[in-house]
């Protein structure tokens, strides 16, 4: 198995990031000469290969950008991808990709991308923010780490513009369906509460953002006697998956059920009726992850950027309060 940076500190009782320090030699490292010689002859013994993403900071530019993302294979992933090349290109930048299937693989990812030189990293990712090296520029999309340069979706105000839409078309019994999130989950709640809607606990069930796991927790679902009127669904793969579902279960879209997802991708388009759904806008996003990347600007901020509806035909006025 591969040596790690946290292997080391691990083995030295240090962090991380005081590993990378003493591995570029940045006098911001805050140990011992002893302890940096420890930190260096367990470099020797185990085996690890130095971090060059930091020794990169002090030669001339890179012109590369790392990225830390999960697989490509999600077409929500794939899409940022897509822009990002396109971004950076135009900005005369090179893109050097880590990407994952599993959560195992995470960390592999990170110390692959991070062996090259690079100018800045852009990572999607919510966790092992430690490996990376100080000094590096970074920004983070979709996690939202204080003192950090992040960009996320405005989810407070995705709810409050969904609730405003659904109160519109007559709508007050909502479900919320298939997330595992608590501060989503909370910021729903927040928003029943506040518009007066009705909500059941069996109205919003668990389950990953996946369409074969989302087709499960539909079918659990469409089990209840009491159903609400409409579905906010965590992304648009689940949104499929409730109307594939509603629709064995002789529920009409949109007639019995509005369903409504989120993310835009472009085959909800494709569906049958299409998708209403809230759209992330893309090319926004990758915009301000770079302008944060690029800006020497001391003062770290969270960016949020608010999702568009974009009506389809899923959604309709609530006919009769079941």
């Amino acid at each position: 198995m591969r040596v790690t940076i946290k292997d080391i500190a691990a083995g030295a009782g240090v962090t991380p990031s005081v590993v990378s320090n003493v591995l570029t030699g940045r006098n911001s490292a805050r140990c011992s000469p002893a302890k940096k010689q420890e930190i260096m002859e367990l470099v020797r013994k185990m085996g690890y290969r130095p971090n060059k993403a930091a020794q990169g900071l002090v030669k001339k530019k890179s012109k590369q950008v790392g990225l830390l993302s999960y697989s490509p294979r999600d077409p929500a992933y794939a899409e940022i991808i897509a822009e990002l090349h396109d971004q950076l290109s135009r900005r005369g930048y090179s893109i050097i990709c880590g990407f994952w299937n599993s959560i195992d693989n995470v960390e592999n990812a990170f110390e692959s991308v991070l062996s090259y030189p690079l100018d800045g990293l852009v990572s999607l990712h919510d966790e092992l923010y430690e490996l990376i090296p100080e000094g590096l520029p970074v920004v983070f999309g979709g996690a939202d780490f204080p003192g950090r340069n992040c960009v996320i979706q405005d989810k407070k105000k995705y709810f409050r513009d969904a609730a405003d839409y659904l109160k519109k078309l007559g709508h007050t019994k909502i479900g919320y369906f298939a997330s595992n999130d608590a501060t989503l989950d909370a910021l729903f709640l927040e928003v029943v509460q506040e518009y007066s809607f009705i909500n059941r606990k069996e109205w919003n069930p668990k389950s990953t953002g996946f369409y074969e796991d989302a087709l499960v927790a539909a079918k659990q679902l469409f089990k209840t006697a009491d159903l609400p009127t409409a579905l906010l669904c965590r992304n648009d793969y689940t949104a499929l998956a409730a109307m594939k579902e509603a629709k064995k279960a002789g529920l009409k879209v949109p007639e019995d059920l509005t369903i409504i997802g989120a993310d835009g991708l472009p085959a909800a388009f494709y569906s049958d009726p299409p998708l209403t759904t809230f759209r992330f806008p893309v090319e926004k996003f990758v915009e301000k992850l770079l302008e944060k990347l690029f800006t020497a600007d001391s003062n770290k901020e969270t960016v949020k950027i608010p999702l568009e509806l974009q009506e389809r035909g899923t959604s309709g006025k609530c006919r009769m309060e079941k």
